[in-house]
């Protein structure tokens, strides 16, 4: 009994007959479906583009501030002026 598909061959397989499989009867089989591989393969590559086209890129932005302390420089008391706005401005209804 020769096989004509693969579907043929998969149930003699599961009928309990085994029969090897040879490249010469899958090839062909195979090959009927190289157009909507190739087909498929474009679709996705034309929705990824469009997809990355269109989206809106996020990104991960982090900061950080040094704040350096001149005490000398600044006569003492550098430190309480912004600590005096910081508390009128949140202090305000």
């Amino acid at each position: 009994m020769k096989a004509n598909s693969i579907e043929d061959i998969l149930e003699s397989k599961e009928a309990g007959r085994s029969q090897k499989l040879s490249a010469k009867e899958v090839i062909p089989e195979v090959y009927n479906y190289v157009p909507l591989f190739v087909i498929s393969v474009a679709v996705m590559l034309i929705l990824a583009f469009i997809y990355l086209r269109y989206t809106v890129p996020v990104y991960n932005v982090s900061s950080s501030l040094l704040i350096k302390d001149d005490r000398s420089n600044r006569g003492g008391g550098g430190s309480d002026d912004l600590e005096s706005i910081v508390f009128q401005t949140i202090s305000k209804p």
